[in-house]
């Protein structure tokens, strides 16, 4: 459908131009025509003033001979005159010169708008076939997926039961632990730290769990979270072991081992 839209519009094209070139050709050749006719007119009536200027006696035989400065006069006005009569000729082809090439333009201005609007009617439908495929080839992708996702569900029914059925079992024994560490929870807050330390720290014991390290051994008293390690057992964790024997300093640096001095008891 483009390619031969493009191929109307340039034979279209091809055609407006070779009737412009005749057209222009015909106008030449008419400005030829009327130019020659006026040149024509114009050595008439230079012969005639010529004839008469030099004319003794008419055919009636009366002295009809002009004075010099008679003869001074004709000839300038006679000269004047076809410069006047020249120049109107040229006015009056160049005016139709200049009409014909406006409407020229005109016509070549008509044809590239109207082939301007063509091609961007072409475009947006151009632009409509793409969206529509593209939007077939979506659904066609989706219909395919939804195809296969059926497929898979059908084989897959009895799998699916058999997963339900455990699912329900787990979910039943979550909500069992949810209930229980939620009443645990309500029990803590409600006792003192002291009680509350002791409880978890017990069954810290019994379920083997550090009582610092691990986030199962720390438990939450009124929003805030602690852990059951005792202090000794923090103050033995966090000391550090010094490796070697004494330093013994001096002004000057240190001393060597085995030296007595004033500090040694």
């Amino acid at each position: 459908m483009a390619t031969s839209m493009r191929k109307m519009q340039r034979e279209n094209r091809r055609a407006l131009r070779k009737t412009q070139r005749e057209e222009r050709r015909s106008i030449r050749k008419a400005s030829r025509a009327f130019k020659k006719e006026e040149r024509e007119e114009r050595r008439a009536v230079r012969k005639s003033s010529r004839d008469k200027r030099r004319d003794r006696v008419n055919d009636a035989g009366e002295n009809v001979r002009m004075s010099r400065s008679e003869r001074r006069a004709d000839r300038k006005a006679t000269r004047k005159a076809s410069r006047l009569d020249r120049k109107a000729t040229r006015q009056a082809v160049k005016e139709v010169k200049s009409e014909a090439r406006g409407q020229r333009k005109a016509a070549r201005k008509g044809q590239r708008s109207g082939q301007k609007e063509a091609r961007k009617i072409m475009r947006g439908i151009k632009k409509d076939e793409r969206q529509q495929k593209r939007s077939d080839k979506k659904a066609n992708i989706k219909k395919l997926t939804q195809d296969k996702l059926n497929a898979m569900n059908v084989s897959s029914t009895e799998n699916t039961t058999k997963e339900v059925d455990n699912t329900k079992v787990e979910k039943t024994n979550t909500n069992d632990n949810k209930n229980t560490t939620t009443e645990n929870k309500k029990s803590i807050d409600n006792m003192s730290y002291s009680e509350a330390y002791r409880t978890q720290r017990d069954a810290n014991k019994k379920a083997g769990i550090s009582h610092y390290g691990d986030d199962k051994g720390y438990f939450t008293w009124k929003g805030k979270e602690y852990n059951t390690e005792s202090s000794s057992e923090k103050k033995k964790r966090t000391s550090k072991k010094r490796k070697g024997g004494k330093k013994l300093y001096e002004a000057g640096g240190f001393l060597e081992p085995g030296i007595p001095t004033l500090f040694e008891e």
